[in-house]
C-alpha cells in the first residue's frame, strides 16, 4: 500500500470520490469517510521518512462502541480497508 500511494496522493484521492469522504487535515494525506449518515470515520496516512515508516490509521469516535460492537468495528475497518485498496488499485468494488 506505501508503494501504491506514497508521493501519489491522486489514488488516495481516487479512493476519498469512490467513498463519498471529504478531505481532512492533520496527515499528509486525511479524508472522513461517512461509513453511516450519523457514524463517521476519520482516514489518515502519513508518507514514511527518515525516522518513521509510513503509516495508516482508522479513527473512530471515542464513544463509538456505545453505539456499534467491538466486533463490527474491526469488521468496518477491514471493509474500508479493502474499499480504498480497490480504488488506489483502480478494481471496481462489489
Amino acid at each position: 500500500f506505501r508503494k501504491a500511494v506514497s508521493s501519489n496522493f491522486e489514488k488516495l484521492e481516487q479512493a476519498r470520490l469512490a467513498l463519498g469522504g471529504e478531505k481532512d487535515s492533520g496527515a499528509d494525506f486525511a479524508i472522513v469517510i461517512p461509513v453511516f449518515d450519523w457514524f463517521p470515520c476519520r482516514f489518515c496516512f502519513w508518507e514514511a521518512d527518515d525516522e518513521f515508516d509510513s503509516r495508516a490509521v482508522f479513527y473512530w469516535d471515542a464513544n463509538a462502541r456505545q453505539f456499534v460492537h467491538y466486533e463490527t468495528l474491526w469488521f468496518m475497518n477491514m471493509y474500508l480497508s479493502q474499499r480504498i485498496w480497490a480504488a488506489v488499485e483502480g478494481r471496481a468494488w462489489g
